[in-house]
Parts: C-alpha cells; sequence; structure tokens
C-alpha cells in the first residue's frame, strides 16, 4: 500500500477509535443553521444537513404516504385483473358466515392456508343459488392476493358470451381464455348455464388439461349436483378435476333473500385509531410500527383493506 493511503487509513483508524465518528461529514463544533425549507434556526453537527429534524420528520412522512398510495393503486390494479371489483372486492373470508356453511368454508379456509402447497388441489362448490359460492370463491382469491399471490375470477357464462360476440374470435381467446392455462388459481363461477359451442369445449379441455399437468388449483361453483358437473366438463376434463377434488354441497338457503344481521367484529390485532387521511382511503396506521413499513399499514377492517 502506497504510504499516502496508509497514512489516511491510520488516521481514520485512530479517529474512529477515538469516538469521533466520520471525519468527512461530522463539523468541529455544533453550528447555527437556517432551514432551507422552513427557514427555522436549528443546531447541527453535520456538514451536509440543510433541514431541521422537523422538516426531515415531515417529507419521510410525505414519502411513507405516496408509498401507500402506490401500493394501493398498484393493489387495486392486480384486484381489476384478476376481475375483482365493486360487490365482489368486499367478499372476504372474514365477512362470510361459517355456521351457515361450515364444510364450504373449512375447504377454502384449507387451501388458502395451505398454500403455496394447495390442499385440496381442485374444489367444486354446488348447491342452488344465494348460497354463498361466489362469495366463498372470491374471498379465497382476496386471501391469496395479501401474500402476493394473484388469481383470476371468471363469470363463466359472460365469458362465453364475450367470446362468441367478439369481432375478432383469436384475439378474444388469447385474451381471455389462455391466461386461464397459467393462473396460479381460478374461480370459475356459476359453469353449467353456457350453450357451449364443440370449439369452445375444446378450450375447456385445454384448459383443465394445463391446469392438471401443472397442479394448479381450480375452484369451480355450479347450481348443477356431482352427475351434472361431470357431465357438464366431459369425460376427459371430469377425469383430470375430480381426481383430486374436494366436492362440497352447500346447505340449502338463499341468503341474499334473507339477509343474516350481524354486528361488526375487528379483527385481531386491529390498530386502535387512524388519522384522517388514512380513514378516508379504508386505512389505518399502527403506532408499534415504523413509518413506512408494511406492518405499520395494516388493513381497515371496516373496508377489510380493499385499498391494499
Amino acid at each position: 500500500m502506497p504510504g499516502s493511503l496508509q497514512t489516511l487509513g491510520s488516521a481514520l483508524k485512530s479517529t474512529y477509535q477515538s469516538g469521533q465518528g466520520d471525519v468527512f461529514f461530522q463539523m468541529l463544533a455544533p453550528e447555527i443553521r437556517q432551514c432551507k425549507d422552513c427557514g427555522n434556526d436549528f443546531e447541527t453537527i453535520w456538514r451536509p444537513q440543510r433541514l431541521c429534524q422537523s422538516c426531515v420528520d415531515r417529507y419521510r412522512l410525505k414519502d411513507a404516504e405516496s408509498l401507500r398510495l402506490q401500493r394501493a393503486s398498484e393493489h387495486t390494479k392486480e384486484l381489476e385483473r384478476m376481475g375483482i371489483t365493486d360487490r365482489l372486492g368486499g367478499m372476504v373470508l372474514e365477512r362470510f358466515s361459517r355456521d351457515s356453511q361450515p364444510n364450504a368454508y373449512d375447504t377454502i379456509s384449507e387451501l388458502a392456508t395451505s398454500w403455496p402447497f394447495p390442499k385440496p388441489i381442485n374444489i367444486a362448490l354446488l348447491g342452488d343459488r344465494g348460497t354463498g359460492k361466489t362469495h366463498l370463491g372470491c374471498g379465497l382469491l382476496l386471501a391469496l392476493a395479501e401474500t402476493g399471490w394473484y388469481g383470476r375470477y371468471v363469470y363463466w357464462p359472460g365469458l362465453i358470451a364475450a367470446v362468441k360476440s367478439a369481432d375478432d374470435q383469436r384475439d378474444a381467446e388469447r385474451r381471455l381464455l389462455e391466461p386461464l392455462k397459467t393462473s396460479a388459481v381460478i374461480v370459475l363461477d356459476d359453469v353449467g348455464r353456457d350453450k357451449m359451442t364443440e370449439h369452445l369445449e375444446g378450450w375447456r379441455d385445454v384448459i383443465m388439461d394445463a391446469r392438471w399437468v401443472a397442479g394448479l388449483p381450480t375452484v369451480i361453483t355450479a347450481n348443477l349436483n356431482a352427475l351434472e358437473l361431470h357431465d357438464w366438463l366431459g369425460p376427459a376434463s371430469a377425469s383430470r378435476f375430480f381426481s383430486d377434488a374436494s366436492v362440497v354441497m352447500m346447505q340449502p338457503g338463499d341468503q341474499r333473500r334473507q339477509p343474516v344481521a350481524r354486528q361488526f367484529k375487528p379483527l385481531p390485532n386491529d390498530p386502535t385509531k387512524p388519522c384522517t387521511s388514512c380513514a378516508a382511503a379504508g386505512w389505518v396506521t399502527d403506532p408499534r410500527h415504523p413509518v413506512g413499513s408494511r406492518d405499520r399499514m395494516r388493513r381497515c377492517p371496516r373496508c377489510n383493506g380493499r385499498g391494499w
């Protein structure tokens, strides 16, 4: 090592050992300076410091708020890409009454908690309308979205109608049907009400085969029984789907006609008091965690984190 660098290294080592800190940034004595932002005088011992501590904290909070809004916007866009919009965004598992459908609720919860090693692979929720099949399917997708895994919700009759009415059939199939082969988890809602053509039946078989080969979960909801669902899937797709599937028959009772009035129960470990901006956006802050951290920005139990 050259002599000059060795001398500099020895000087820095002796400086740190003596407790003086960084000789390049620390002042020899405190100085009174004027803040470049608010204009108030403050005492500093660091050479590059141009803002007082209150302005520094204010900018940090501003950056954290900007990061929160950015994450909320990105999450909302992901939910829209998944097909979770409007009313579906509030269909979380925490808002579903387990007492009304215990078997279906436990099966969906088992798949949500066992991710990314799903068990069971496929789920069929069968029964009359209004029994909570759509709510459970969307609740599964929202629960997985909280962990960073984004699936896809598909209202099957609407999907088939969109493909049939498209001017460019190949473009519609590429946009609407092709992603179903590789999505992490899909919910095919209300199957069996559509009129399938031979071409669309081929697409159905291709989708089910691709998901069976990749081991990706598929949730099907229908106003059918198990035999009718087997006939709708066809021999090949039914063999793949039911090879590792949990079939749940929903208990009768239209919850839409008879809504159950339940008292609001906050989620565990909820923060105590939201700030003004967070309350307006459906957020609450937890003061036990530092500003800008993910743990500080928890879900608001009143809207259940639809902005996250």
